[in-house]
């Protein structure tokens, strides 16, 4: 115990000087930002997905393609489960493993897996394999759930989902390091796995997705993990990375490596008019969609909903109001271009654009030639 002590405080003692000759060297260096896009589609498109050339997922295949093609960062898929607001998603690993075979340098992410949905067996065989055939580009975003009706799948595990959270990450992070795990069977025994195939990369990326709670960010920078999260007021945004890169520190690991991507509705036109005008009546429907199924999670624990028809569609206009107020990069490139440099100087290390929130197909192409133009943007200042 002694020892273990010993050494938590020389990693604190070399994270802290690490992180103090990092900011000396970087009080003239603007914060570098990546782009990545992130697939969430809403109730519209599950029932009438937009077909382009003949197949389902064009959209995704298409723009996967387009950001390998222009230098973003990452494609990100979710888990969804019995619900048509983003029922598009079932199983990340299943998109991914197509979108890897189909690229050749963007990152393939999940966000999120519902870890204690799944045996931490099963999620590591199946994102090693995709690993293998992204050749190394494979990261995962973890979430212990929040929607009680998903727990149909690994009933009696919702009460104690952010425990078993914890026990399955500390499994896979070993399965994927190629360590034998012991996992009980039938007769009170335990067997000794190994998981094949291996994968690429020596440790898998993970980041920990978080809607707001500080005791996630705290966690993500305790166990050293990047975070996922979404808009949160300012100062909360701040506040709750300062407490992350915090807690890396005071656990021996390098503040500024870990990794805070901020989820965010993105749709660029060549006027913020024109770009608000096409977003407002998808924007409207995907609120709605979103606010009634948390209804429904809420109907599961208290047996009642919570709004009234007037009530949500108030609601729903105050939210793409808000939205449209520094809350999303809906407008121009100027426009969009400058909140990131606001998210930048909160800490923000990768803007995750959220495009497919209900415009049709042919929009959000065109938009995101918008979207690479602020790219290119801030790939200039980072070679300057």
């Amino acid at each position: 115990m002694e020892a273990m002590v010993t050494r938590l405080h020389l990693r604190r003692q070399a994270a802290r000087a690490q992180w103090d000759d990092s900011h000396s060297s970087q009080l003239h260096v603007q914060r570098s930002v990546d782009f990545s896009l992130f697939f969430f589609s809403n109730q519209a498109e599950a029932e009438t997905p937009q077909i382009l050339g003949g197949e389902a997922y064009y959209l995704e295949k298409e723009t996967a393609l387009w950001a390998d093609r222009n230098g973003f960062k990452a494609i990100w898929t979710p888990e969804r489960h019995f619900q048509s607001f983003g029922a598009s998603y079932p199983n990340p690993v299943v998109l991914s493993a197509a979108l890897a075979a189909i690229t050749k340098r963007v990152q393939i992410r999940a966000g999120s897996v519902v870890l204690p949905l799944h045996h931490p067996i099963r999620v590591a065989e199946d994102w090693a394999l995709v690993d293998q055939i992204s050749a190394g580009r494979v990261g995962i975003a973890l979430a212990s759930g929040w929607h009680q009706g998903d727990f149909v799948l690994a009933p009696g595990r919702f009460e104690e989902r952010r425990d078993i959270f914890l026990d399955y990450l500390h499994k896979l992070r070993r399965l994927w390091a190629g360590e034998t795990v012991s996992f009980p069977i039938d007769g009170g025994k335990e067997h000794h796995i190994k998981t094949y195939p291996q994968p690429v990369q020596g440790s898998i990326p993970l980041w920990i997705t978080t809607s707001g709670r500080r005791e996630t960010w705290l966690l993500a920078g305790e166990l050293g993990l990047n975070i996922l999260t979404g808009i949160q007021e300012p100062e909360a945004l701040r506040a709750d990375i300062a407490a992350y890169r915090n807690a890396r520190l005071e656990n021996g690991f390098d503040p500024e490596k870990g990794i805070v991507t901020l989820m965010i509705h993105t749709f660029l036109a060549k006027e913020t008019e024109e770009a608000r005008a096409k977003a407002r009546e998808p924007l409207k429907r995907y609120f709605r969609a979103f606010i009634s199924q948390r209804e429904v999670n809420q109907t599961l624990k208290v047996g009642s909903h919570s709004f009234s028809p007037n009530d949500l569609e108030n609601l729903v206009d105050k939210a793409v109001d808000d939205f449209y107020r520094d809350n999303s990069l809906i407008g121009d490139i100027a426009s969009c271009a400058l909140l990131v440099k606001k998210f930048r100087s909160m800490g923000i290390d990768e803007i995750a654009c959220l495009i497919n929130f209900g415009l049709d197909a042919v929009h959000i192409l065109e938009g995101l030639n918008y979207l690479g133009d602020v790219k290119t943007q801030f790939d200039n200042e980072r070679q300057s």
